[in-house]
C-alpha cells in the first residue's frame, strides 16, 4: 500500500484534532464537596506553573499557529508551501495543546459548587484565585472550539479552513482563486485573518492572567459591550419586516378574523422593538461605566479581598443581565419571521425582562458593597458618593425602560386574549400577514 501524500496526512490530522475538541465544554476536573486551602508548597508550585503558561506554553501555541501559516506559504516572507514542515507542526500540535491544558487545569484541579468556597480559603490567593484559573481554562478551551461562535473564532474553525484550502486544490500554483477579483474575500485571506485574531486572543489570555481581579472582569465586560451591540441590527431588521407592504397587506377577498387585532398589535410590536434598542443601549452605557476606555478611566475598582465565590456571583449577575435581554429579543425577533405573535411569545419576553431587571438590581447591590475608589488620593470620595454619581440617573432610566417594555407586552396580551385564532398548543395568537 502506498504511503498517503503529505496533503492527505495533514487533512486527516487537522480533521481529527478538530473532532477531538468538540466536547471542550465538558469539565474534566474532580468535583469536591469541601474546599482545602493551598499549602505554601502548592502555592509556590502553582505560581511557577502560571509563569510557565504565561511565558512559554501559550506563546508556543501562538508560534505554532504562525509557523503553520508560513508552512502553507501564506506568509509574505515564505511564498511557497513546505508541506513537510506543515505535517510536522500538525502532528505535534495535539500533544502541545494537551500540555497547555494540563498545566492550566493544575492551577485549580477541582470543581466546587458556588457558595461552598469559604473566604479563608481563597481571598488571599491573588493571581491563583480559583475564579481566575477557571476563567483561563475556559478561555483556552473555547479558543479550541466555541460552539456559540460557529467556526469564526476558534482553532478548530481555522483548521477546517486549512482542510478546505488543501482539498479545493488551492495549494497548487496558478489556482483559479489567484486570478479572482481582489475585492472578494479569499480563503487564504480568511486563514491569515483568523491566525492573527487567534494570536491576539492568546496575547489577551496572557495579559489577562496578570491583571487585577477587577481587570479580569473588565476584560469580559468589554466583550459583552461588543456582543450586545451586535443585537441592534436584528432589531432594525425586525422593524423593517413589520413595515414592509407584504407584512401589512391583508386579503380583501378573504378577511382574516384577526385583521382588526393585527392593526392594534403591529404598532405595539414596533414599539417593543424600539424599546428593546433603548434597553440595549442603556446596558451598554452601564457596562461602559465599569470599564476603562481609551478616553476615560472608571472611577471604581475592587479590593483584593474578594473571594472567588463573590467574584463569580457578581460576574454571573452581569452576564445574566445580557443573556436575559438576549433571550427576550430572541422571542421578539422571531415574531416577524414567523408572521404571528402568540401569548407564549409575550410570556417569554415578559419573564426575561423581569429577570434582566432583577439581575441588574442584585448586581448593583453587590457592586455598592464591594467597590472602592480607583487610584490614589489623600482624600478619596466615599464609595457611596462614587456609586451615586455613576448610577443615580441610570437606575431609574433602566427600570423605567423595562417597565415600559412590560407594559406594552401587557397591552398586547389583552388584545391577543380576544383572538379566536389558536396556535398548535391552543394558545391565542394573531397573524401579521
Amino acid at each position: 500500500m502506498s504511503q498517503p501524500s503529505p496533503e492527505d496526512q495533514i487533512v486527516e490530522t487537522l480533521t481529527n484534532l478538530g473532532e477531538s475538541w468538540l466536547e471542550v465544554d465538558y469539565d474534566p476536573r474532580e468535583w469536591r464537596t469541601d474546599a482545602l486551602p493551598m499549602s505554601l508548597e502548592e502555592s509556590t508550585a502553582r505560581k511557577e506553573t502560571l509563569i510557565q503558561i504565561q511565558t512559554s506554553l501559550l506563546p508556543s501555541v501562538k508560534q505554532q499557529l504562525n509557523d503553520l501559516l508560513r508552512s502553507f506559504g501564506l506568509a509574505d516572507d515564505v511564498p511557497q508551501p513546505k508541506l513537510d514542515a506543515a505535517l510536522e507542526i500538525t502532528s505535534k500540535f495535539g500533544s502541545e495543546i494537551e500540555r497547555v491544558e494540563s498545566a492550566i487545569i493544575s492551577l485549580a484541579p477541582w470543581v466546587i459548587r458556588r457558595g461552598r468556597l469559604p473566604s479563608s480559603i481563597d481571598a488571599n490567593d491573588g493571581v491563583l484565585k480559583k475564579f481566575r484559573s477557571d476563567q483561563l481554562m475556559w478561555d483556552f478551551r473555547f479558543m479550541l472550539y466555541n460552539e456559540l461562535r460557529g467556526k469564526d473564532n476558534d482553532i478548530r474553525g481555522l483548521f477546517l479552513d486549512y482542510v478546505e484550502y488543501i482539498t479545493s486544490g488551492q495549494l497548487n500554483p496558478d489556482h483559479p482563486s489567484d486570478s479572482e477579483d481582489d475585492s472578494k474575500p479569499k480563503l487564504k485571506d480568511q486563514i491569515i485573518h483568523k491566525t492573527a485574531l487567534l494570536s491576539r486572543q492568546i496575547d489577551d489570555m496572557v495579559q489577562c492572567s496578570t491583571r487585577s481581579d477587577y481587570g479580569v472582569l473588565q476584560h469580559e465586560w468589554k466583550l459583552y459591550v461588543g456582543y450586545i451591540s451586535e443585537l441592534l441590527p436584528q432589531l432594525t431588521a425586525g422593524i423593517q419586516a413589520l413595515n414592509t407592504p407584504q407584512a401589512q397587506s391583508m386579503s380583501t377577498d378573504q378577511p382574516e378574523p384577526s385583521s382588526e387585532l393585527t392593526g392594534l398589535v403591529k404598532p405595539l410590536l414596533i414599539k417593543l422593538f424600539q424599546r428593546s434598542a433603548a434597553i440595549i443601549k442603556l446596558v451598554r452605557i452601564f457596562l461602559n461605566k465599569l470599564i476603562d476606555t481609551p478616553t476615560r478611566k472608571t472611577p471604581i475598582a475592587f479590593g483584593d479581598n474578594w473571594t472567588s465565590d463573590q467574584l463569580v456571583s457578581f460576574q454571573c449577575e452581569i452576564t445574566s443581565i445580557c443573556t436575559s435581554i438576549e433571550d427576550a429579543l430572541e422571542s421578539l425577533v422571531s415574531i416577524p419571521e414567523n408572521g404571528q405573535v402568540t401569548i407564549r411569545d409575550l410570556n417569554h419576553m415578559d419573564r426575561f425582562a423581569s429577570q434582566a431587571r432583577k439581575h441588574m438590581e442584585d448586581g448593583l447591590a453587590q457592586l455598592a458593597n464591594f467597590m472602592i475608589p480607583a487610584g490614589s488620593s489623600a482624600t478619596p470620595p466615599s464609595p457611596k458618593v462614587i456609586f451615586d454619581d455613576l448610577f443615580s440617573d441610570f437606575v431609574p432610566q433602566f427600570n423605567l425602560s423595562i417597565q415600559n417594555f412590560k407594559n406594552d407586552i401587557a397591552t398586547m396580551q389583552t388584545h391577543l386574549e380576544k383572538s379566536t385564532q389558536l396556535d398548535f398548543q391552543g394558545s391565542p395568537m394573531v397573524t401579521l400577514r
